[in-house]
């Protein structure tokens, strides 16, 4: 369990590392804090589920013309408090000054903590971001959530407040 999320924690500093040679700039750094509000999409139908927390730090490289975004950190239940890790890394383009879109690709272990099996979640999320001031951005990923070795799939939108360290 741990072992997976080791090597996906190495390969995403190491990612940074590789796209980092030879560029002048240094990576941008920043705190995140978000909230996502799965709805389950099935042959019955839409279901809502309950409302997660999102926190993680982020490093966002420049590169010529866009940046290479990654993010690690957690989600959880507000009421439980049981962290789910979590890893995104995609590439970020401006639109504007001010208006970015990232494509972003997502794992996620929800170890279970006992009273669900451990589960594998991998996923993709478009993420337009607007900075509302100097430092301070404010996005709405839109994403799309499969546990691994089940057929279910989920939509989660997103509000996300970004600060730059």
């Amino acid at each position: 369990m741990m072992n997976k999320l080791t090597i996906t924690l190495v390969a995403l500093f190491l990612s940074f590392a590789a796209a980092s040679t030879g560029e002048a700039s240094m990576p941008k750094t920043a705190i995140t804090a978000a909230t996502g509000c799965p709805l389950a999409l099935s042959g019955k139908g839409v279901k809502a589920l309950p409302c997660n927390l999102q926190l993680g730090v982020a490093a966002i490289q420049p590169m010529d013309g866009w940046a290479l975004f990654g993010e690690v950190g957690f989600a959880t239940s507000p009421l439980l408090l049981q962290p789910n890790p979590r890893v995104l890394v995609g590439p970020v383009v401006p639109v504007t000054k001010k208006l970015k879109l990232g494509l972003v690709g997502l794992y996620e272990l929800q170890p279970g903590y006992g009273e669900k099996e451990l589960t594998h979640l991998i996923g993709a999320a478009v993420v337009p971001s607007y900075e509302i001031w100097k430092g301070i951005s404010f996005a709405v990923p839109v994403a799309v959530v499969h546990p691994v070795g089940t057929s279910k799939v989920a939509f989660v939108p997103n509000l996300k407040l970004i600060v730059n360290l």
